[in-house]
Order: C-alpha cells, then structure tokens, then sequence
C-alpha cells in the first residue's frame, strides 16, 4: 500500500494549517487508492514523525513525502532528510523518499 504525506512548515495560525489539512482531505477524495496524510515541521501538529506513524499504523508499505515549502531551506536541505533516516530506522520495512 502505498503512502502520500504532504509537509509544510506549520504556522501559529490555524487557518494556515487548516490549509494544509484540507488540501491532504481533497487529494485523498481524488485518489482513493492512497493512503493520505498530512504534517508540519514547526509550530503544529501533526508532526513529521506522527504523519509516518499514521501511514504505517494505515498500512502503508511505501511512503512519498512531498516537501509543500516554498523553497529550499533548512528544513528542506537538512531536517527533512534526517528526520527521514530515523523513521527509516523506526520502520526497516518501509520505504521512505523524499520529493
């Protein structure tokens, strides 16, 4: 089973988040067939690791991770991936990749 988990950085506003959390529900509708999850790497919940958590207690076997930022910053050049390593780690028999 195949897994999608859309990330961005989170915000202190809910509606900001709220966003995020709605455009996960719109592709999920779209593409049944996914398992779909959202998450945020500051300032909200879910966070990265719980947003793999769901998608592994859901049965993904396979997870992409699309980075929902708009540039290529910290998060993206240095968290994201070592956040990926140890949840590589935490569940040896699923694939993780990064967009």
């Amino acid at each position: 089973m195949r897994g999608l988990l859309i990330v961005d950085h989170g915000s202190r506003s809910q509606e900001a988040n709220g966003r995020l959390a709605a455009f996960a529900r719109r592709i999920a509708e779209a593409q049944p067939e996914w398992l779909v999850e959202h998450a945020h790497m500051e300032l909200a919940s879910p966070d990265f690791e719980a947003g793999v958590d769901r998608l592994v207690s859901r049965g993904a076997r396979a997870i992409f991770v699309h980075l929902h930022f708009l540039g290529t910053g910290f998060h993206v050049r240095e968290s994201l991936p070592r956040l990926a390593e140890q949840m590589r780690a935490r569940h040896p028999g699923v694939e993780i990749e990064l967009s």
